[in-house]
């Protein structure tokens, strides 16, 4: 998979299970921007949290630039 192929993944997965929607006085943020911005926020959480812990264990984790990749699809959505 793609870096840009596994960040739309990430997106989509995390998009239809962060929204949630609230109608109150002056509503107007519709439903699908609100888990569009959730989910590449938590995507974005997600990919970082692999790049530190595969830094920091300086280890056998060789996929880095992979996620380095993958985070760099996920900003440019």
């Amino acid at each position: 998979m793609t870096p840009k192929e596994k960040a739309l993944s990430l997106l989509d997965k995390m998009e239809t299970q962060t929204y949630s929607y609230q109608e109150y006085a002056g509503a107007n943020s519709s439903i699908a921007e609100i888990g569009y911005e959730a989910g590449k926020k938590c995507a974005l959480i997600t990919v970082n949290e692999i790049i530190e812990f595969s830094t920091n264990k300086c280890c056998e984790f060789q996929n880095v630039k992979y996620w380095e990749e993958v985070k760099k699809e996920l900003e440019k959505l």
